[in-house]
């Protein structure tokens, strides 16, 4: 496997052999096994924890409505959620795991500036939609 291995992995007399694994940046845990002269060891590695990062944190936007998009960075595997707090944004990309661009869809605006925000893995992003004229 590319992220552990045994140095030196073989050889004769007495030695002192080193296991060597990398960080896992993953959210999933890892087992491996070693075999040392007949002896096994089994070792489990946890995962890396969860953490969000969303950009942009704000969206201004025309009153024509249309597409629009924010990006989740997160570790591979952990899952995130996106809501609306008003029903003029529809969520296109509700859920998912791992870093993804997340697509809404503003209807038109007639009236006056509306303000609304969406919840993408747990933080705030600030919608604006401009007024016609």
């Amino acid at each position: 496997m590319a992220w552990a291995d045994v140095a030196p992995g073989s050889g004769q007399g007495n030695a002192s052999p080193t296991l060597n694994v990398n960080a896992n940046t993953t959210f999933f845990t890892r087992q491996f096994t070693v075999n040392v002269n007949g002896q096994v060891i089994q070792a489990t590695q946890a995962g890396a924890n969860c953490s969000y990062t969303v950009d942009p944190t704000s969206l201004e936007e025309s009153f024509e409505g249309g597409r629009a998009w924010v990006n989740v960075s997160t570790t591979e595997g952990c899952g995130w959620t996106v809501t609306a707090s008003e029903g003029w944004i529809r969520v296109l990309t509700t859920s998912g795991a791992g870093s993804a661009t997340i697509f809404i869809e503003l209807s038109p605006n007639s009236g006056d500036v509306r303000n609304a925000f969406l919840t993408v893995a747990g933080q705030r992003v600030d919608v604006r939609q401009r007024r016609r004229g």
